[in-house]
């Protein structure tokens, strides 16, 4: 798999990610540092992606459903 160019969450530069020793099979977790805050997290129920965004997105980046398979998860990315 080929990292994209930047971070879409903080903008760093591919030359600035940290290379796994093997892929992730479940879920990656983000450092804190590296959330946006205050965005609501919306959860795609046609393949568990979760998207951080004020509104639900319009389609999903991973599986491409529309914006009615997203539901809103409780609390917001601050939390």
């Amino acid at each position: 798999m080929v990292p994209p160019a930047e971070c879409p969450n903080c903008g760093a530069l591919r030359e600035e990610f940290n290379k796994l020793e093997f892929e992730p099979l479940g879920s990656v977790y983000v450092s804190e540092e590296h959330i946006p805050r205050h965005k609501k997290r919306w959860e795609c129920d046609a393949c568990g992606r979760v998207e951080l965004s004020d509104e639900s997105p319009a389609e999903c980046a991973s599986c491409g459903a529309t914006k009615e398979h997203f539901g809103q998860l409780d609390g917001n990315s601050a939390e």
